[in-house]
């Protein structure tokens, strides 16, 4: 029920930023795609994989990210909890950076969030990236 309520708080927010729309667009999809494999694994049953499109924003954010590794790998890991110690100051760290246009976008939005539910499907999108193998 948890995660329904993502997908409720997903279906209500309307950014008036377009880019930024498109993210939460994806953000609701990955959501769906969860409660999916979720539904399938109950069922003892395969399906197929639901795949989105990764957005441009988030393409950019990857980019930047793929950039700093070395430094930013470990700012990723708290920015889906608003309530952690370190959430605010990896936002700060990461915009220190110097983000490009599509991370920083990102970053703000992240860095003005009120809501918990907000913040918590933002910040699991972005530390979802995947280091390069070394």
């Amino acid at each position: 029920m948890w995660r329904v309520g993502l997908l409720e708080k997903v279906i209500a927010w309307y950014p008036s930023d377009v880019e930024f729309n498109e993210f939460v667009t994806y953000i609701g999809k990955v959501q769906v795609s969860k409660l999916y494999d979720i539904a399938l694994d109950l069922e003892n049953r395969k399906g197929k994989d639901l795949f989105a499109p990764i957005p441009k924003l988030l393409k950019g954010f990857y980019k930047f990210i793929r950039a700093n590794e070395d430094v930013a790998i470990k700012l990723l890991h708290n920015l889906h909890d608003k309530e952690h110690p370190l959430h605010a100051s990896d936002i700060l760290a990461l915009m220190s950076l110097n983000p490009n246009k599509e991370a920083s976008l990102l970053l703000r939005h992240l860095k003005e969030e009120v809501d918990e539910k907000k913040v918590y499907l933002i910040g699991s999108i972005l530390r979802g990236y995947r280091p390069k193998n070394k």
